[in-house]
């Protein structure tokens, strides 16, 4: 989440999760492996080579998870999501490359994740971007060299006539051992002299 500038331009980033399941025998040691098994997700799913998306195992620094290595760390580039007996449960992922998982889930968890999302107020708008692969640093509109898409179907209006002058379009309260994070939308709308304040939260489960 990039901070508020005093026009009210502002970014939140976060990661789609698709699916989850437990894992069966990924690679946590030496120079990893390029397919492993999971126990089957629920619906059955099936993906085609090449799938796009990613495998994550633990990610517990934020700072990890967004300098992207397909060699090692706990998110792994996905080739093909196959069932090859069809009987057994048991279904098997085959990764771009071979990969070692920095680390084990308590619960065997894995999770399958697209590229990052952002919405953005930018001026008067409310923007979606998607598809721009994962970055180090998160991308503000305001700063020269920002590579978040320009156009459709990458970047999506989803509001206009918003007027955020001296507010944070989103805020963040982190989790603790206490209770879960916790995402707050504050966005101020505008139109033919009329105002509608949108105030929400999010709640954002915690799963090891």
């Amino acid at each position: 989440m990039t901070a508020a500038t005093p026009s009210g331009d502002q970014c939140l980033e976060f990661v789609p999760a698709l699916k989850a399941t437990t894992y069966v025998n990924p690679s946590f040691s030496a120079g990893g492996s390029a397919s492993f098994e999971v126990i089957n997700f629920n619906p059955l799913t099936t993906y085609a080579s090449p799938a796009g998306i990613y495998a994550v195992i633990y990610p517990i620094d934020t700072d990890e998870l967004y300098s992207y290595d397909n060699n090692v760390g706990p998110l792994a580039l996905v080739d093909a999501i196959s069932d090859p007996s069809g009987v057994d449960g048991v279904m098997t992922i085959g990764l771009n490359a071979a990969h070692r998982f920095e680390r084990r889930s308590a619960l065997q968890r894995l999770f399958l994740v697209d590229q990052p999302v952002s919405f953005c107020v930018v001026g008067n708008k409310l923007y979606r971007y998607r598809d721009y692969g994962f970055a180090a640093a998160q991308c503000d509109t305001a700063l020269p060299g920002c590579l978040l898409p320009t156009t459709l179907p990458d970047r999506a209006v989803f509001a206009d006539n918003i007027d955020n002058t001296g507010l944070s379009a989103f805020t963040m309260s982190d989790a603790t051992r206490r209770r879960n994070a916790v995402v707050s939308f504050d966005l101020n709308m505008t139109s033919q002299g009329d105002t509608v304040r949108l105030n929400h939260e999010v709640l954002i489960h915690n799963v090891p």
